[in-house]
């Protein structure tokens, strides 16, 4: 979808910059996700304590990894160097982007709103 929109948010104003961050973000927020945030589910699942609940907080925590990516994206490609600076506004933003967005996944995938606890073993050994 960034792909698509790219030609579009191109101006003659600057509109570059935005362009770049934007697809800067959808690459960086896609490969966090499949890095860490399918490994994160995917325990979850083994552990039976997949839920809205757990997600969302997951991602609350892995977000503001996905935005200090971003940031050096921007700064080392578009820029030519490698320093930033975070403020903490950035990790609540960052954390506020992922929980939204493990919390958008969670409700799709019909997960429960808390974990459903279960004494049962999720493997079963045969004889």
């Amino acid at each position: 979808m960034g792909l698509l929109m790219l030609p579009l948010s191109i101006n003659e104003n600057g509109g570059q910059l935005l362009a770049v961050v934007f697809l800067l973000s959808v690459c960086s927020s896609y490969a966090i996700s499949l890095v860490i945030g399918l490994p994160y589910f995917a325990l979850l699942q083994l552990l039976r304590l997949s839920s809205i609940v757990l997600m969302t907080l997951g991602g609350m925590i892995l977000g503001p990894l996905a935005w200090f990516g971003t940031s050096l994206l921007i700064a080392h490609f578009y820029f030519g160097h490698s320093e930033i600076s975070l403020d903490a506004i950035e990790f609540v933003f960052g954390a506020i982007c992922g929980g939204s967005v493990a919390l958008l996944f969670s409700i799709i995938a019909g997960l429960p709103v808390v974990p459903k606890w279960s004494s049962q073993p999720r493997l079963e050994q045969s004889p």
